[in-house]
């Protein structure tokens, strides 16, 4: 797949999308569920508040495409912990880019656990055996809390959930993990180029990077098409490799 080439040319994997003969035919032939998961939080001045789940989501889609399984719509609550209440009102004489804008939300992390708990057991009740929690939110509460449901899920399930964090997998192209930065505005350009405006980095009315940072400016649309490609495969493999043990345990 190209760089900006829509994902609907491909198989239709999106679990929304799908009639029920189509979504039963293509669990039996992989039962593997890709599970995309962020929030709704400002990501510089230049990409949309939804970035986090619509880049977990974009790396979903292709993966099951090119390797089988289902995709569930992108969840846009995520957690910040403790500290989003802080961010939310600042502190006096704070700098502006420490408060949370108009546009963000956080949920509390036990809130985020307790859905992910009925969203596991609603996938696997579907047919899936493998699920693939893949959060393109990645504080360490978000990730925590990701992690720590699907462990919780799989004391008392055969499910195999794989929860993870994009950069987890970029080891061998470029090391990521940054907030509307070279990274996430790379990936975010690769794979909606519509939706990235860089014009708008820095903040055209401030001259600020707000929400964002500078090296933003080195990111390119080529560098995300190599890392999506090198995500996306790293993604397809993994759950490969979770339903053959799977089988073979269970």
């Amino acid at each position: 797949m190209k760089g900006g080439s829509a994902v609907h040319d491909l198989p239709e994997v999106r679990w929304d999308f799908l009639l029920p003969k189509e979504f039963g035919e293509r669990v039996a032939a992989c039962p593997v569920c890709y599970m995309p998961l962020g929030t709704l939080e400002r990501h510089g001045s230049h990409l949309p508040f939804g970035q986090d789940g619509l880049k977990a989501y974009g790396l979903c889609l292709r993966a099951a495409q090119a390797y089988g399984g289902v995709v569930l719509p992108p969840l846009h609550w995520g957690t910040h912990g403790w500290w989003a209440e802080e961010y939310r009102a600042g502190l006096p004489g704070e700098r502006l880019d420490r408060r949370q804008p108009q546009g963000s939300v956080y949920i509390h992390e036990g809130l985020l656990m307790s859905l992910l708990h009925s969203m596991f057991r609603e996938v696997e009740h579907a047919g899936c055996k493998v699920v693939v929690a893949l959060t393109g939110h990645y504080p360490a509460v978000q990730v925590q809390a990701v992690k720590s449901a699907a462990a919780q899920y799989m004391v008392s399930s055969p499910v195999r959930i794989w929860a993870l964090c994009e950069p987890e997998l970029s080891g061998e192209v470029e090391v990521g993990s940054d907030h509307a930065g070279k990274w996430e505005t790379s990936l975010f350009w690769a794979m909606y180029p519509d939706y990235v405006k860089i014009e708008r980095c820095p903040d055209p009315d401030t001259g600020e990077f707000l929400w964002s940072s500078k090296e933003a400016l080195a990111a390119s649309p080529q560098l995300g098409q190599t890392l999506v490609e090198y995500i996306v495969s790293k993604l397809g493999e993994g759950a490969s490799k979770l339903l053959e043990t799977y089988d073979v345990q269970c």
